[in-house]
């Protein structure tokens, strides 16, 4: 990509509000993986930050969840 590499782009809903159509014209300038993200939960200070941090954890590994999934063998018969 691009961006030196990167496997995903997140957008957030703050302090910017990013919309689909953003998604649609990263992706179309880097190649990456772009996905809309809780603003509030990844950019406000205070009492959502350690929340925030869950909530960026829980989000990585439903992408590696379904990254393997999309590169785990058919089963046959």
């Amino acid at each position: 990509t691009a961006l030196g590499g990167a496997g995903t782009i997140l957008l957030a809903s703050e302090p910017y509000l990013f919309r689909e159509s953003h998604v649609v014209e990263v992706r179309g300038l880097t190649g990456a993986r772009v996905a809309l993200i809780d603003g509030e939960m990844t950019s406000w200070y205070g009492s959502r930050a350690i929340e925030g941090l869950g909530y960026l954890l829980r989000y990585r590994r439903r992408l590696e969840s379904l990254r393997a999934d999309r590169f785990r063998p058919e089963r046959t018969g």
